[in-house]
């Protein structure tokens, strides 16, 4: 891959996405198929894949924010085309589906979910590929397959739940079918923040540059630590703490940040 090309090039349009700042240190990535709340289409997620792995590229880019155009953030899979397009094209969505989750899960840089509405099904799981997630006083949440699709959440939602919140709060959650809104979300600990509904992408934005302020590096660094540590026993986390942490005792940014303080200024960190 040229990486001088894909920094250098323009981003191709889609049809179900648009980007806002794409060229700076945050770039809002909007789900845009408002007049189906957002649903999952097939080429909703192919395209979703191919702009998370051009985005990826971008060393400018410090922070990624993941919102839904209209009134909805994703109302999960297109069950209108579903059965429009049969088993064979539902089980290629899926697996498109779960690379974009993927590709969302291990971006390098942070990636914020800014949730309105709905975010049922498919796009609870895309959220929760998210590495934090801030949801609109009015947002819903569910894990609606047991009910709706006949079968269970196939994006990683019970894996990475159960991590997050443990057994028996995903237990209720998948078995049930139920939705719950934002503040019980937030106690069940699906969502880091709750705004007030017009205050959300002020909110966001806010907090998209306070870490667009700090170290690029850094914060890569640390993504790499905390998304590691899931899998690993405390002595391994504490390694790879040690290894990750090494480069920065005596780096370009540990100066920038001594000299800074020393200056009485903000620092001015390079892109990683």
């Amino acid at each position: 891959m040229n990486l001088n090309h894909i920094l250098s090039s323009p981003l191709p349009s889609w049809q179900t996405l648009r980007l806002e700042g794409v060229d700076g240190p945050v770039c809002t990535l909007w789900l845009s198929r408002p007049e189906h709340r957002n649903a999952m289409s097939h080429q909703l997620v192919q395209e979703l894949v191919e702009c998370l792995s051009l985005l990826r590229e971008r060393r400018t880019l410090r922070v990624l924010v993941l919102g839904g155009d209209g009134t909805a953030f994703c109302a999960g899979g297109d069950l209108k085309e579903r059965l429009a397009k049969g088993a064979s094209k539902t089980r290629e969505q899926r697996a498109t589906a779960l690379r974009a989750i993927e590709l969302l899960d291990s971006f390098p840089c942070p990636v914020i979910a800014m949730i309105n509405g709905a975010a049922v099904a498919g796009g609870l799981e895309l959220a929760l590929g998210c590495d934090i997630r801030i949801a609109a006083d009015d947002a819903v949440f569910a894990l609606p397959e047991v009910l709706r699709a006949g079968g269970f959440p196939g994006g990683g939602g019970p894996v990475r739940l159960t991590k997050m919140i443990g057994r028996g709060r995903t237990s209720l959650l998948v078995f049930s079918a139920r939705s719950i809104p934002a503040r019980e979300a937030f106690e069940f600990g699906i969502v880091d923040q709750v705004v007030p509904a017009d205050r959300l992408r002020e909110a966001t934005a806010d907090l998209a540059a306070a870490i667009a302020a700090n170290s690029p590096a850094a914060v890569r660094a640390a993504k790499v630590l905390i998304r590691g540590s899931l899998d690993l026993n405390v002595a391994d986390a504490l390694q790879l703490s040690r290894e990750l942490r090494e480069p920065f005792e005596d780096g370009p940014d540990f100066a920038e940040a001594l000299q800074a303080w020393r200056d009485r200024r903000p620092p001015m960190f390079k892109d990683a």
